[in-house]
């Protein structure tokens, strides 16, 4: 693992943070996400309620963010993941979330 000044750019510039929830929605939100979220509850509404009862998170706020976050899978980033979060807790301004 090694320090990457990425991750901590990446972490601080999200746009969700950077920008009022309803100008986030706005620009994120369309009619083919939508579908796609509805696809993803009906091929995987099983699996998605388990989920939700374990965490109690309603299965449509993980479908949210499984869509937004990862295109449902199809985007899972390029960097390994132990790098990220010791960055993160090296760097400090999340260490406690990110050391856990």
């Amino acid at each position: 693992m090694t320090f990457k000044q990425q991750i901590v750019n990446s972490d601080r510039n999200q746009s969700e943070f950077k920008q009022t929830i309803m100008d986030y929605v706005e620009r994120r939100v369309c009619d083919t996400r939508v579908n796609l979220d509805k696809n993803a509850l009906s091929n995987y509404g099983t699996t998605l309620r388990q989920i939700a009862t374990a965490y109690n998170v309603d299965e449509s706020v993980l479908v949210g963010i499984w869509g937004m976050e990862t295109n449902f899978g199809s985007f899972m980033g390029c960097i390994n993941v132990f790098t990220a979060m010791s960055t993160l807790a090296y760097e400090g301004r999340r260490h406690d979330w990110a050391e856990k």
